[in-house]
């Protein structure tokens, strides 16, 4: 029996060996759109964010990462006194008109690669200077959704449960399993901010 996903047909025994939600014609092309991106702003960011803690001249400054309500991303640098703003070149990802597990993926899959992109900032801009630059997960609120919840609320919705939907909340799962093992101490300082009825990107 064939399921069609996309444009793509595969088989019941390939989609019980899948381990991404997207469809694999779609892979590729996926983390090449993610290497452009980190390609093109790269170099760009290191400069302009080097301009500016330069021209503050100061002995120690602290960069953050931060996106706007219109999905910008944009960074904060602050020398304890002054703050001054460089925007981002890096694309940040905005998918999903509605929740689905395809989109609770492209977000996962956006969390790591903005991680990557940051990280190489943090690299090159704490080796020029004597910065600090915290880094938190754009996407934490979303990659820690209930998933079980959704689920059921997808079922009650009387739509045809299939082996593709249950294979899809599985991988899902997967990928929120990994988040939860490899930020286990970012998902606790997130979880006391939002206990504390506090804005954890603040």
């Amino acid at each position: 029996m064939f399921k069609r996903i996309f444009g793509s047909e595969i088989t019941a025994k390939e989609l019980q060996n899948k381990k991404i939600i997207m469809p694999n014609s779609e892979v590729e092309m996926y983390r090449c759109d993610f290497l452009q991106r980190h390609n093109k702003a790269l170099s760009e960011e290191i400069n302009n964010l080097s301009a500016v803690i330069t021209a503050l001249n100061s002995e120690k400054v602290t960069v953050w990462h931060c996106c706007n309500h219109d999905g910008y991303g944009y960074y904060t640098v602050s020398n304890g006194k002054t703050k001054r703003y460089v925007s981002s070149q890096y694309d940040l990802e905005c998918v999903g008109g509605c929740w689905s597990m395809h989109v609770y993926e492209r977000l996962y899959f956006a969390q790591e690669y903005l991680t990557k992109f940051l990280k190489a900032v943090k690299a090159e801009i704490c080796r020029r200077f004597s910065a600090a630059m915290p880094l938190k997960s754009l996407y934490i609120a979303y990659i820690l959704t209930d998933l079980d919840k959704e689920e059921k609320e997808f079922e009650s919705l009387n739509y045809p449960s299939d082996e593709e939907n249950k294979r899809n909340y599985e991988i899902a799962k997967e990928h929120q399993s990994k988040f939860v093992k490899n930020r286990a101490k970012e998902i606790e300082r997130y979880n006391k901010a939002v206990q504390n009825g506090n804005d954890y990107w603040s």
